[in-house]
């Protein structure tokens, strides 16, 4: 099932004549991605992804979420939509506020309303998910790192058992080694569990190594839909949406200039430029 919208419309500014939101088509699966959503600012991606778990509701259109369709008159019952599609947003760590890790986590499934037994096994489950050792359970969360408080609101989400992830610029303010691990986080929740996870990014390296299909919004309008390497592959498309090419990419095209190399398929990743160097060491070009 998954998400679905239709047609779907939003203004914050109701008097506004541009649409935040703009005749929105798509199509979200519940099992297995790793979506990437792009966008120059103010283009509309966190509007968008607050739709996918009924915080926003549709001006116009129909936005359906896993067999329900969600309406103005279906906001009573949004809490079973919210377990589902589980959204993180941007800078989570500023919206932790329990005296410890685990009963920040807790929070969540309590919420939704398993008792604290219950609440605490789901808890454990989630940190021990995301690699938050048990020494750090009792800890408050403010004393941790930017990385680890981030793996808390991660857990936080996880201890409710979504069949979607979201998350909205996850890897904002980290080093590149607390980057590292939260992306290679996602990528094994996402295999070992089958979860659809989305996220928010304007880095473009993690786009190129991480992403199984891309979503490009322009001015509340999705202008692409589809497989990372058609997009990267028409530079001038590519332009038309003001994004860049991943470092990866971008090396390669001026290495084949140089003649030093030769591809059919433009290199997204530097693992795939480095097998690509290895096969030519020498600019020799295959035939």
């Amino acid at each position: 099932m998954g998400i679905n919208f239709r047609d779907v419309s939003f203004r914050y500014n109701k008097k506004s004549p541009k649409p935040t939101l703009d005749n929105i088509n798509l199509d979200i699966n519940e099992k297995g991605e790793f979506i990437t959503i792009l966008g120059h600012t103010g283009s509309g991606k966190s509007t968008l992804v607050q739709h996918m778990n009924a915080l926003l509701l549709p001006d116009f259109g129909e936005v359906e979420i896993f067999g329900k369709h969600i309406t103005r008159k279906y906001k009573d019952k949004l809490k079973d939509i919210r377990k589902k599609v589980g959204l993180v947003f941007q800078f989570p760590e500023y919206q932790l506020f329990e005296e410890s890790v685990l009963k920040d986590v807790m929070f969540g499934p309590k919420n939704f309303g398993l008792s604290e037994e219950e609440a605490k096994v789901k808890a454990i489950e989630a940190c021990r998910q995301v690699g938050l050792s048990e020494d750090l359970w009792d800890r408050s969360p403010f004393t941790l790192s930017g990385g680890q408080m981030r793996r808390v609101a991660i857990a936080g989400i996880l201890a409710s058992e979504p069949d979607i992830l979201i998350l909205d610029e996850p890897t904002v303010g980290l080093d590149p080694v607390g980057k590292k691990e939260l992306l290679n986080l996602l990528e094994d929740i996402r295999t070992q569990t089958g979860k659809t996870i989305i996220i928010i990014s304007h880095d473009m390296n993690v786009v190129a190594k991480h992403a199984t299909r891309v979503i490009v919004l322009n001015d509340g309008k999705v202008v692409y839909n589809g497989p990372k390497l058609p997009l990267f592959s028409d530079l001038e498309r590519l332009a038309s949406f003001n994004l860049d090419l991943p470092d990866s990419a971008r090396i390669a095209l001026k290495l084949k200039e140089k003649g030093l190399i030769a591809f059919d398929d433009l290199p997204l990743s530097l693992e795939e430029l480095r097998k690509h160097l290895d096969l030519n060491p020498k600019g020799d070009s295959h035939e």
